[in-house]
């Protein structure tokens, strides 16, 4: 057994894949365990095979050198209306993604990825509830977008004067924090390109784009013994038609690196589950699951001891 751990998760984990090639001969191994996850809004133990990839940047505008009185406004332009105008160029009403080649690279999942998506859970009141939406999904088919749809989001938005009470100007400059969940095949520095291109292409060349970090997506087969082995193990601990195949998770991390480099197929297993509010205030586990959790760990590293699983 080989433990890693890393604490840059959150930044983009920039050193794993140097190091991961620089450490090969000591980290090769037959399969790789990797925390995270737990159960769905069903309560169902998930067993997940991949990750999406991620690229996460800024963009920026300045339309003044200072903050200027907003009565001017009838002949000043706002670097705030041009940069969520220039946001909005970006997707459709559908929010579908309107960057030209966003979803040229993408590789199709294989049938066993298919088959898992159908068999997954997907509770549409359980999640409205646990989140408190006010607003309808925004796919028809959220089960399968969740692993088969590249998304673009705006993380937050900053601009002028944000304080108490008024102070009435025309914002100088405007940010916003965005990021992309990406699939097999995109890559987080090509799909950033695209994006300025795009905003050069839509008459928003005044928008600058900078690139905070990037990670790409992964999925295991899900024909892989030591994938099944782990299916079987959590059914034995949470119970028969307790457990369900993920082909990918809409998280992010440097799992791919350990893919490439050692060859092996990356298990994502935890004790999370719908409620933990993960980023959020309050995330929290149950001590059940985690109980659980250990008692699955337990048995399926001693499951992989055995010589038949290789």
């Amino acid at each position: 057994m080989k433990f890693f751990v890393e604490g840059g998760e959150e930044v983009g984990s920039p050193h794993v894949g140097e190091y991961v090639k620089a450490h090969r001969d000591e980290l090769t191994a037959d399969a790789c365990i990797w925390e995270t996850g737990g159960k769905n809004e069903a309560d169902h133990f998930q067993v997940i095979a991949g990750l999406k990839g991620i690229v996460s940047f800024d963009l920026h505008v300045k339309t003044a050198d200072a903050d200027i009185h907003s009565s001017l406004a009838a002949y000043i332009d706002n670097a705030a209306w041009r940069l969520v105008r220039a946001l909005s160029s970006l997707t459709d009403e559908q929010n579908h993604i309107l960057i030209d080649g966003f979803y040229d690279d993408i590789e199709p999942l294989d049938m066993a990825s298919q088959a898992a998506i159908d068999e997954m859970d997907f509770d549409a009141d359980a999640i409205r509830k646990t989140y408190g939406l006010k607003r309808p999904f925004t796919s028809a088919d959220p089960k399968r977008a969740v692993v088969t749809a590249p998304t673009l989001t705006i993380n937050g938005l900053s601009a002028g004067y944000e304080g108490e009470g008024l102070k009435t100007i025309i914002p100088k400059e405007a940010l916003a924090k965005l990021d992309c969940r990406l699939l097999p095949g995109q890559d987080p520095r090509r799909i950033a390109s695209l994006i300025q291109a795009q905003l050069d292409k839509n008459g928003y060349s005044d928008v600058h784009l900078h690139y905070n970090l990037g990670e790409d997506a992964f999925h295991s087969d899900l024909n892989d013994p030591h994938l099944k082995l782990a299916k079987s193990v959590a059914e034995e601990v949470y119970g028969t038609g307790q457990v369900r195949f993920v082909p990918m998770m809409p998280g992010g991390g440097p799992a791919k690196h350990f893919v490439d480099a050692l060859n092996l197929p990356v298990i994502l297993i935890g004790v999370n589950y719908a409620g933990s509010g993960p980023h959020a205030p309050n995330e929290n586990i149950r001590l059940h699951d985690y109980q659980q959790g250990v008692d699955y760990l337990i048995q399926l590293l001693n499951a992989y001891a055995r010589p038949s699983v290789n």
